[in-house]
C-alpha cells in the first residue's frame, strides 16, 4: 500500500518514513502543502498523513482542495496541540482522523492499520493463501507450513500484491508504480532482480511449487492455486514470529542517523529562536521573522517531545504561544520569552534525547548529542598525558602498533593533521570514532594480560575490516583506546561505520563472555564529524571527539555519544 507523508520538519518525516517503510508501505514524501496537492492529482494512494502548519498551503486548505477535487483518499492529520477547535477545524476540512504532537511512532501506526481497514469492505482483513503458503496481513508475517519465510519489505510487498490480485498480470511498470516511489527511478530491470530474489527466497523455505509464472512479453502473474494442497487449518502465526529479513545493519544505521540528525540541528533552531529575541529586545523584530521564529518553535516543540526531549517540548511551545500573539509583545512577554529560551537550553544540556525505539537496531543503540565546548580544556590534558606515556616506547620510524597490529597514536596524530589541512581546502567533511572496550580494567584484571592481548587484537581486527583500509585508519591510541581517522566521510556515513562494528561485535563473541556475562564486552564509542576550517585545528575535533568517548563511558558504556560542532 502507497502513502503519502506531507511533513515539512525533516526529523519528523524521516522518522514516520522509516518506521513506515519498516511496516511494509510504499511512502512517498513532501515537504510543502502545493507539492502534495500537485502529488495526490497524478498518484493513487491509499492514505495521506499531512501535517497542519505546512508551507505554502496549509494542511486544512490542502484537505479542503482534496476533497472538492472528489479525492476521498483517507486523511491523517497530525496537529501540534490537542486543542478541540483545530481537531473540529481539520475534521471539518475532511480529515477522517488525527494525532497530537508530540507523538508515539506506534500510536500512528495504529492509526494508519485502522484508516487503512476502513477502505476495505469486509469487517477483518482476510489472511491471503496459496497452497501452504499464508500471508497475514495484520501481522504482516508470511509462513510457509507454519514456518516463517523472512522476506524483505520489497519482497513482501511483491507477494501481498500477486496475491491480493490472483488474476492479474502485472507489467513491471505496473509493479514499479505499485513497489518504488518517483524519488527512487529504478529501472525495469530492478523488478526483474526481485522477481528473482522473492522465486529463490520461497525456494529456500522449502516450496516445491513455483507460484510466479512470467507471462512473455506481458509481466508476471500468480500461477493457479495447486488443487492437491489444502489451505493450512492450523492458526495463525503467533505475532512474536518474524517475518522480515531484517537488513539490521541498514535498518539501524537508518534510525540512528535521523536520531543523530535530528540531535545536530538543536543548536541551529534554537539559534534561530535566540536571534529572534534579540532582536525583539533591541526593538528591530519584523513580521516576517516573527513569523519564522514561531514556525520553527512549532517544529521544535513537536520534534522533541517526538524524539524524547519531553519537558523540553514543553518550553518550545510556551515560546511558540507567545510568538503567536496578536499584539505587539512587550517587555512583560519578552521577558518571558528570554526566560522559555534560558529553560529549553538548559533543558537540552540535563537531559540528552533516549534511545529511539525501533528494530534491528545494534547493541550500542544510545545515541547523545553534547554540548562539549566546556570540557574541552580538561579532554585535551588527559589526552596529553595519554600521547606521553606512549612516545618512549616507539622508535621515531615506527608507525605500527606491535600489540595490536594497526596504526600508533604518533602515525594517527601525524595521519590526523594532514588530513585536516587537505580536507580544509577541498571543504569535504572529516569524521573521527575514538572507541574503548568496556570493562577493560575489570577484564585484564580477571583474566591476565595475555588474554587481554588477545581481545585487543580482536577489536583491532573488527575495526579494520569495518573501514576501507585503503583510505580510511585505523589505530590503537593508547592501552585500550581505538582511533578510526575517516576522510571524506560525513556523519552518516561515520554511523554506517558503527553499524558494522557493532554487528560485527554482535557476530563474534569475545572469549570468556560465557563463564562470566558480568564481564561481556561492549563497545562505547564517540563520534566527531565536522568540515575543517581556519578557524580550528585539528586538535579541536581530537578534544572533543575524546570528551564523547568519555561521556560515553561514564554511565556505564555501551553508548554512542555524538559530537558535531556548529555549521559543520
Amino acid at each position: 500500500m502507497k502513502i503519502l507523508l506531507v511533513e515539512d520538519d525533516a526529523s519528523t518525516r524521516e522518522l514516520l518514513a522509516f518506521h513506515l517503510s519498516a511496516a511494509h508501505y510504499v511512502v512517498e514524501q513532501a515537504i510543502d502543502g502545493a507539492t502534495a496537492l500537485e502529488l495526490a492529482a497524478l498518484w493513487n494512494y491509499d492514505l495521506i498523513i499531512l501535517d497542519i502548519n505546512l508551507p505554502k498551503l496549509d494542511g486544512m486548505s490542502l484537505c479542503r482542495h482534496l476533497r472538492l477535487q472528489g479525492i476521498g483518499t483517507p486523511i491523517l492529520m497530525i496537529t501540534a496541540q490537542d486543542d478541540t477547535a483545530d481537531v473540529i477545524s481539520g475534521l471539518d476540512a475532511g480529515a477522517d482522523d488525527y494525532v497530537t504532537k508530540p507523538f508515539e511512532v506506534q500510536r500512528v501506526l495504529a492509526r494508519v492499520r485502522a484508516l487503512l481497514r476502513r477502505g476495505i469492505t469486509t469487517p477483518m482483513v482476510p489472511a491471503l493463501t496459496w497452497g501452504d503458503l499464508y500471508l497475514n496481513p495484520t501481522l504482516a508475517q508470511v509462513t510457509y507450513r507454519n514456518q516463517v519465510v523472512p522476506l524483505t519489505p520489497k519482497e513482501y510487498s511483491l507477494l501481498e500484491l500477486f496475491l491480493r490480485y490472483p488474476q492479474r498480470v502485472f507489467s513491471r511498470s505496473a509493479i514499479l508504480d505499485q513497489l518504488w516511489t518517483i524519488d527512487d527511478s529504478p529501472t525495469e530491470g530492478a523488478v526483474t532482480n526481485l522477481v528473482k530474489d522473492l522465486r529463490n527466497r520461497l525456494k529456500r523455505s522449502g516450496m516445491v511449487d513455483a507460484m510466479i509464472q512470467t507471462v512473455y512479453g506481458l509481466g508476471y502473474r500468480l500461477r493457479q492455486r495447486p488443487d492437491s494442497i489444502e489451505p493450512p487449518a492450523a492458526a495463525p502465526p503467533s505475532s512474536a514470529a518474524v517475518s522480515v529479513l531484517a537488513s539490521a545493519n541498514s535498518s539501524s544505521l537508518s534510525l540512528a542517523t535521523i536520531a543523530a540528525r535530528f540531535q545536530s540541528s538543536l543548536q541551529r533552531r534554537v539559534a534561530v529562536l535566540e536571534d529572534a529575541i534579540r532582536s525583539l529586545q533591541a526593538g528591530g523584530l519584523d513580521q516576517q521573522q516573527r513569523q519564522i521564529a514561531c514556525d520553527e518553535a512549532h517544529r521544535l516543540a513537536g520534534g522533541l517531545g517526538t524524539f524524547g526531549y519531553d519537558h523540553s517540548s514543553t518550553w518550545a511551545q510556551q515560546i511558540e504561544t507567545l510568538f503567536q500573539r496578536e499584539t505587539a509583545l512587550g517587555p512583560l512577554e519578552v521577558a518571558q520569552l528570554s526566560r522559555c529560551l534560558l529553560a529549553l537550553k538548559q533543558s537540552l544540556t540535563t537531559q540528552p534525547v533516549t534511545a529511539v525505539d525501533g528494530p534491528g537496531l545494534p547493541p550500542c543503540c544510545q545515541i547523545v548529542a553534547l554540548n562539549l565546548e566546556p570540557g574541552l580544556a580538561d579532554a585535551g590534558e588527559k589526552l596529553e598525558q595519554l600521547h606521553h606515556q606512549r612516545l618512549g616506547s616507539w622508535h621515531p620510524q615506527d608507525k605500527t602498533d606491535a600489540l595490536a597490529q594497526v596504526a600508533n597514536s604518533r602515525h594517527f596524530d601525524a595521519f590526523l593533521r594532514q588530513q585536516w589541512e587537505r580536507h580544509r581546502h577541498s571543504q569535504a567533511p572529516l569524521s573521527l570514532i575514538l572507541c574503548s572496550p568496556d570493562n577493560f580494567v575489570a577484564y585484564q584484571k580477571t583474566y591476565g594480560s595475555q588474554v587481554s592481548h588477545l581481545l585487543l587484537r580482536h577489536m583491532a581486527h573488527i575495526l579494520h575490516h569495518a573501514v576501507n583500509p585503503n583510505i580510511d585508519l585505523v589505530a590503537r591510541y593508547d592501552d585500550s583506546h581505538f582511533g578510526l581517522v575517516l576522510p571524506n566521510a560525513n556523519l552518516e556515513a561515520a554511523l554506517g561505520v558503527v553499524a558494522r562494528i557493532q554487528q560485527a561485535i554482535s557476530q563474534q563473541p569475545v572469549i570468556h563472555q560465557a563463564d562470566h556475562p558480568s564481564l561481556a564486552i561492549a563497545l562505547s564509542l564517540g563520534i566527531g564529524s565536522t568540515v575543517p576550517t581556519a578557524a580550528n585545528a585539528s586538535d579541536h575535533l581530537l578534544k572533543a571527539t575524546y570528551q564523547a568517548l568519555q561521556d560515553a563511558l561514564t554511565p556505564g558504556g555501551n553508548r554512542l555519544c555524538l559530537y558535531s560542532p556548529q555549521g559543520s
